[in-house]
């Protein structure tokens, strides 16, 4: 871990943002929920997406294999 000083705006940063987290307002708290919901939608979007695109090729993969067969 660097062990330099830390300037008096970086403390203040560091103080801020541990209130925020540990001690959050009604509108901090409804803030950061609101970006946790938006980033769970997008796993979930991607998450879905990405099954699909697996299960395409793998369909398209099949059909490939059984082509040469017939």
């Amino acid at each position: 871990m660097n062990n330099k000083k830390m300037s008096e705006e970086e403390i203040q940063r560091w103080a801020e943002y541990s209130r925020m987290v540990l001690y959050p307002t009604p509108e901090e708290k409804a803030e950061l929920e609101a970006k946790c919901r938006k980033l769970d939608e997008q796993f979930k979007r991607r998450t879905v997406e990405r099954k699909r695109r697996i299960q395409e090729q793998y369909t398209k993969a099949l059909q490939q294999q059984q082509r040469p067969k017939e």
